[in-house]
């Protein structure tokens, strides 16, 4: 079945990159569709196979579609998540204003996605947010491994709104947020405070309090913005 055109040559690379878009926008490609083989697909588009094979490359860079090993090349299953996550990939968050944008972010989405959890959350969402919050508890003292249940447990609280754009966006920023989060992890205490608000976040949403649930996140952020602040301003009048 014939699914793309030919394509003029001065524009060959955008010209296929748009129709596949196209294709995709549509709903005639769908995430996990197989792509017709490399030869059909020259063929519908009149283009050389290197040419063909220099868009899917491009295309699977961004995320668009994924090879098997001996089964072809398809659709991305996760293509709304890789779309947005891609571009993130390649952040650079170094300075502390790069760090406290990306906290404004995050909170936009975690605040919203706590008070949808406390409204939403199944038994096994609130066992897996108990879970990640008492791992994190259990090794408080083994800095990688806290930090990892951190993540887990705000990532849990996503999951749990049942809002996928939520759950992908927060996913989106999980490396440039990770990198960013560990410049928190030297303040005092700050690991230990985190569980305490942890602690409220789970309580609000097992309670299905959603205003109390957004309150909690929000502070609990927010007291991260403010210790990274106090500590570029220590950085400041030390050097």
């Amino acid at each position: 079945m014939k699914i793309l055109d030919e394509v003029k040559k001065q524009t060959l690379f955008d010209d296929i990159v748009l129709q596949i878009q196209q294709l995709i926008q549509s709903g005639k490609l769908k995430p996990g569709d197989q792509f017709p083989a490399e030869r059909e697909l020259s063929k519908q588009l009149n283009v050389s196979r290197n040419t063909l094979r220099e868009v899917l490359k491009a295309l699977k860079l961004l995320g668009v579609i994924e090879t098997r090993q001996g089964n072809g090349t398809f659709i991305n299953e996760n293509l709304n998540a890789k779309l947005i996550s891609t571009p993130f990939e390649f952040m650079a968050v170094t300075e502390t204003n790069d760090i406290l944008d990306l906290l404004e972010a995050r909170e936009a989405i975690e605040t919203s996605a706590a008070g949808i959890a406390a409204q939403r959350a199944t038994e096994q969402d609130i066992a897996l947010i108990q879970k990640n919050m008492q791992l994190m508890k259990n090794n408080i003292d083994n800095v990688e491994l806290c930090s990892k249940y951190d993540v887990e447990f705000h990532f849990s609280i996503c999951k749990a709104s049942q809002n996928t754009f939520l759950f992908d966006l927060l996913k989106a920023i999980q490396t440039p947020l990770l990198r960013a989060m560990k410049k928190t992890y030297g303040f005092e205490n700050s690991l230990m405070r985190a569980t305490v608000y942890h602690e409220r976040i789970t309580e609000s949403i097992i309670r299905k309090e959603p205003s109390k649930a957004i309150d909690s996140m929000r502070e609990h952020l927010q007291e991260i913005k403010k210790d990274i602040q106090q500590n570029a301003t220590q950085k400041n009048v030390t050097s």
